[in-house]
C-alpha cells in the first residue's frame, strides 16, 4: 500500500522502523526485508497484492469480519499518506526550528522515488523530473542541482548555501550506502525475464531526453517510460585530456606485448 500510494522506500523504512520500535516488535529486521523486496518487486514491474490483502487482514484479525469498519482503517491510513510525509508534533512546547541541512534532506526525500546503491556499490537517487523519472548519482554535480531547485521552490525564493548542500548530500550518500536495497544499473541494454507472463524481455535504452527505452518481447515491441528496469546514462564529462590518457595507455599495452 505503501508502494502503490507513492511513499519513497527510505520513508516506509523509516515508517516501519518506528512502528516496530514502540511495539517492541522482534521481527523489525525481517518486517523491513520484506518491505525491501516487495518495493523492489513493484519496481520490478510484478505485480503486488496492495490493499485489498490488507483489508482481509484487518478483518479477520482486528474487527471480526467487519469490513466497513475495516475500510474506515484503510481510509484514515490513505489520509495520512496523503499528507505527502508532513507530520504533526504533538509536543507543542517543541518549537525548534530545523536547519538548512535538515530542510534540504527532507524535502529530497518526498521528492524521491527511491535511493539505492548499484553493483558497484554506488549510491543513486531515481528522482520525478519534469514527467519522466531519472536515475542520478548522489555524488554528482546533477543531483546537487537538483537538490538546489528544490530548496529554492520549496522555500519560494531561497538559496541553499555551499555547506548546507555539502552536508545534506554527504548524509544521503552514507544512509544509502550502509541502509538502501542494491539494485543493478543497465547501460544501454538489459533483459528481464517477466515471471507473471513467463517470457524474456529486451530493454534498449534510447537515451533521449525523455529517458524512454524500446521494450521487445515474443510478441512485438513497444516505446515505453519508466521500465521496471533501471537505465543509467553515459557519463560523458570526460576529462581534458582524456585521448592523451587512451594513447598513453594503448601505447603501454603495445610496448608490453612486443617486449613479451
Amino acid at each position: 500500500m505503501l508502494f502503490k500510494s507513492g511513499v519513497s522506500l527510505q520513508s516506509a523504512q523509516n515508517l516501519v522502523d518506528e512502528l516496530c520500535n514502540r511495539t517492541e516488535d522482534e521481527e523489525k529486521s525481517s518486517r523491513l526485508q520484506v518491505l525491501n523486496n516487495t518495493y523492489m518487486k513493484g519496481l520490478n514491474g510484478d505485480d503486488i497484492k496492495g490493499t485489498a490483502q490488507l483489508l482481509d487482514a484487518f478483518s479477520s484479525t482486528l474487527n471480526s469480519g467487519d469490513k466497513n469498519s475495516s475500510r474506515q482503517i484503510l481510509k484514515d491510513i490513505c489520509e495520512v499518506l496523503a499528507l505527502n510525509g508532513e507530520t504533526s508534533n504533538n509536543d507543542e512546547s517543541d518549537t525548534s526550528t530545523p536547519t538548512t541541512t535538515q530542510t534540504l534532506i527532507q524535502i529530497v526525500r518526498e521528492n524521491t522515488l527511491l535511493f539505492f546503491k548499484d553493483q558497484y556499490d554506488i549510491a543513486y537517487a531515481k528522482v520525478k523530473i519534469q514527467q519522466h523519472s531519472e536515475i542520478i548519482a548522489l555524488a554528482s554535480s546533477r543531483f546537487e542541482y537538483v537538490v538546489s531547485k528544490l530548496y529554492f521552490n520549496y522555500t519560494k525564493g531561497e538559496v541553499a548555501g555551499q555547506e548546507s548542500l555539502n552536508n545534506a548530500i554527504r548524509m544521503l550518500i552514507s544512509q544509502t550506502l550502509f541502509d538502501s536495497v542494491t539494485v543493478t544499473l543497465n547501460l544501454r541494454v538489459a533483459w528481464r525475464y517477466d515471471t507473471q507472463n513467463e517470457d524474456q524481455e529486451l530493454y534498449y535504452d534510447l537515451a533521449d531526453p525523455q529517458w524512454r527505452c524500446i521494450r521487445v518481447t515474443q510478441q512485438g515491441w513497444q516505446i515505453i517510460q519508466d521500465p521496471p528496469v533501471l537505465f543509467i546514462e553515459l557519463d560523458r564529462n570526460y576529462p581534458s585530456d582524456i585521448f592523451e590518457k587512451y594513447r598513453n595507455h594503448h601505447a603501454c599495452h603495445c610496448c608490453y606485448h612486443i617486449a613479451g
